[in-house]
């Protein structure tokens, strides 16, 4: 269920567990109480985004996303970016600032990411550069 959205009131956030039966039970929480009752759910996914609707029917909730919390997620809230932060131990939550519905979309901006951007542009750079090396020569 990797990515799948829920909302909740923040006092009901259940405390992170410390040893594996704990986590074993909150996730099985999750399941009966989430997954189970909600069947499916529309989400859009990219190789480095995510994009769900959500709805908040009380202020004061959040949106627990099934995503592993990352700070190089860049997220955004009805197109505002937003900082979210650690719940259930290892997942993103969102505040929800009012009652409605709400989209969200994550975008991931993290270090590896970048690294592999840079390194394609410095090789295509150099390919670049010895293609008109080769060109320059092969010209006499």
């Amino acid at each position: 269920y990797y990515g799948m959205p829920y909302v909740r009131r923040k006092e009901d956030a259940p405390t992170v567990p410390t040893d594996k039966a704990g986590y074993d039970a909150l996730y099985d929480s999750i399941y009966e109480n989430v997954i189970a009752k909600n069947g499916g759910f529309e989400g859009s996914y990219a190789r480095d985004s995510y994009r769900v609707s959500v709805t908040s029917d009380a202020p004061g909730c959040e949106a627990v996303i099934a995503i592993p919390y990352n700070r190089d997620f860049k997220i955004f809230l009805d197109k505002e970016p937003v900082t979210a932060s650690l719940a259930d131990g290892i997942y993103t939550a969102i505040d929800l600032p009012d009652p409605g519905q709400h989209e969200i979309e994550m975008i991931y901006t993290g270090a590896p990411f970048k690294a592999g951007v840079t390194a394609m542009v410095v090789t295509l750079l150099i390919l670049m550069t010895l293609y008109g090396f080769y060109r320059i020569k092969n010209k006499k």
